[in-house]
């Protein structure tokens, strides 16, 4: 009996020598494979890499890899990841807290550098996180974020709201968060301060280890309120 093979999946084929395929399916997959490569080679949206996909299963991604990267990077799973992780750490606090403890003094030098550039990249949080800490700590109302801080920037137009001077990263026109009621008084009978956003003000150092624990009286508050509108008309904004 005469018999021939089946180009795509190899198996014998019986009573035809000149037969390609042993069957639709065989043929389907060496027409399709055909047109594949005709179109040329994809990119894979996540890694870059160029790939023909032969398989329907990848789609538009290279491997299962990026496929998988795909679909971890959707709101679905990250709020789903974002539960599952709350909840596991709840239930596993002392696990939680050990395994921290020791990945940190296993990689200490790198989380150290890590620590700092992030503080460079963002010094109105730093300002904010250790502004709310000291606000804590002595039981005062209020919080203020970065995009407070950043408000401010805008709004006293980069400037001391004191010496109107522009204020730097560093020296003595450093940005400094002050109370505009102070924290620790000097005076009993100061009104009580908080940590709200009407009580927030952003002065240099200069102007604020001068200020101190005092307040500032009335009229040199109505002189500086008069220079600062001045200011902000002169500048537009």
């Amino acid at each position: 009996m005469k018999e021939g093979v089946c180009i795509e999946c190899g198996v014998k084929i019986f009573g035809r020598i000149d037969k390609v395929f042993c069957g639709v399916i065989c043929m389907a997959r060496a027409y399709r494979r055909k047109r594949i490569l005709a179109r040329g080679p994809k990119i894979c949206p996540w890694c870059g890499k160029e790939f023909t996909s032969l398989d329907k299963k990848y789609g538009l991604c290279c491997s299962t890899r990026c496929r998988r990267y795909k679909y971890e990077s959707t709101p679905e799973f990250k709020k789903k990841h974002t539960e599952r992780t709350a909840n596991w750490r709840k239930e596993n606090q002392e696990k939680y807290l050990e395994y921290n403890a020791r990945t940190y003094r296993e990689n200490i030098e790198q989380h150290r550098v890590k620590g700092r550039v992030w503080q460079k990249e963002n010094r109105e949080r730093v300002r904010a996180n250790c502004n709310n800490r000291n606000a804590r700590k002595r039981k005062l109302e209020g919080r203020i974020s970065a995009d407070d801080i950043k408000w401010l920037y805008e709004y006293q137009c980069n400037k001391c709201a004191v010496c109107l001077n522009v204020l730097d990263k560093s020296g003595p026109r450093m940005v400094h968060i002050d109370h505009i009621i102070p924290v620790t008084p000097k005076n009993k009978n100061y009104p009580r301060s908080s940590n709200l956003l009407d009580n927030i003000q952003i002065l240099c150092r200069t102007c604020n280890m001068r200020k101190h624990n005092k307040l500032i009286s009335e009229s040199r508050f109505n002189m500086y309120q008069r220079l600062r509108e001045v200011a902000h008309a002169q500048c537009g904004c």
